[in-house]
Formats: C-alpha cells, sequence, structure tokens
C-alpha cells in the first residue's frame, strides 16, 4: 500500500467549503485590487488612494482576535452561509453605485470597512469549521489546501483578473465578487 491510500478522505463537505473558500477568494483578489484602483479613479490624493488599501487591511488589525472569539461562540456553518450573503448583498451594492456613478471616497470607505470586518469573521468561520467536517488526521492535508487555494487564487490569479475587469467596467470586479459570495454561500448551505 502506498502512503497516499493511507491518508483519509477529507469528504464531500471539505469539498463544499474548499470550493466555496475558492470561489469567494477569486472574487476577493479581484474586488481586492479594484478597490483602490476605484478610488484613484475619483481622486488624484495618494494619501486617499493609499488609505483605502489601509482601510481594507484594518479591520485584520482590530476585530480579528474578537472575530474568532466570536466565531468559537457561535454556529458556523450559519455564521459562515450569513456573513457571505451581507458581504454579497455589499459588494452588489457597491457595484451598483459604482455602475451608477454615485460611489463617493467616504461611500468607499465604509464599504471597505464593513467588508472587510466581515471577512474577518468569515475567514476565521472557514477555518474553525474544519475540524467538525474532517477528520483529525486530514486537519494539516485541509489547512494546506485551503492556504494554498487562498494564495492562488486571492494572491496570484485574482490581482491581474481584477485589474483587467476594472478596465472592462470599473462594477465588474464587485459584481464577480458578490455573485462568488452567493456561490460560497450556495455551497456551505448544505453543511448545516
Amino acid at each position: 500500500m502506498t502512503s497516499k491510500s493511507l491518508r483519509p478522505r477529507l469528504g464531500a463537505d471539505f469539498a463544499r467549503l474548499w470550493t466555496a473558500n475558492a470561489i469567494s477568494n477569486l472574487g476577493d483578489g479581484a474586488a481586492g485590487v479594484a478597490a483602490p484602483l476605484l478610488v484613484a479613479s475619483l481622486t488624484e490624493s495618494p494619501a486617499l488612494v493609499a488609505g483605502a488599501v489601509f482601510v481594507q487591511q484594518l479591520p485584520w488589525l482590530l476585530f480579528s482576535l474578537p472575530a474568532g472569539a466570536y466565531v468559537d461562540r457561535l454556529e458556523r456553518r450559519r455564521l459562515l452561509v450569513g456573513v457571505n450573503l451581507a458581504r454579497g448583498a455589499l459588494l452588489a451594492g457597491l457595484g451598483l453605485m459604482v455602475w451608477g456613478g454615485v460611489a463617493t471616497i467616504p461611500v468607499l470607505y465604509l464599504a471597505f470597512l464593513l467588508f472587510g470586518t466581515a471577512e474577518t469573521l468569515a475567514d476565521s468561520a472557514s477555518v474553525a469549521l474544519l475540524p467538525s467536517i474532517v477528520p483529525s488526521d486530514g486537519l494539516a492535508r485541509a489547512n494546506a489546501r485551503l492556504l494554498g487555494t487562498y494564495l492562488v487564487g486571492n494572491q496570484l490569479i485574482a490581482p491581474p483578473f481584477g485589474a483587467w475587469l476594472f478596465v472592462v467596467a470599473p462594477a465588474l470586479p464587485f459584481a464577480l465578487d458578490a455573485a462568488s459570495f452567493l456561490a460560497a454561500a450556495l455551497l456551505v448551505a448544505p453543511l448545516l
């Protein structure tokens, strides 16, 4: 027997969670690169553009620890579905505002802050959900797959894709991200 045949299967529930993470990470990365491009299209101030990036990352500094504690007290699957639906609604609204030409810098900053805060909850819930859907001897492999998917989808593929979508239509990366969260919520919902 090979060592590969001795590995436990991660299961269909993990496959759903992994696919949901892959889809939402692609959307996140695309919107993440489009956000400062959008601000740059509305202002000539480098400080405001830098502020947009800062506001996107600020929730990780402020809320990642409280988000972890909050996730530990709630039913993770329901939280993940709810947060993905909320992120989808937020990004759909932002996409409509961008498409309609009514997005302003303060509104964008608020949307980026809310989005980042929700992201801390969703990412914490995804990782915390693993022990309930993956055998304990498969956790390292499952975590590695989630992290690898994040790195490839969110950090490698999505940024140039998001920039290209922004050039095609500034609202498009945000609409794609909204759709990615709806798809992620639909994939995770059967785990309930």
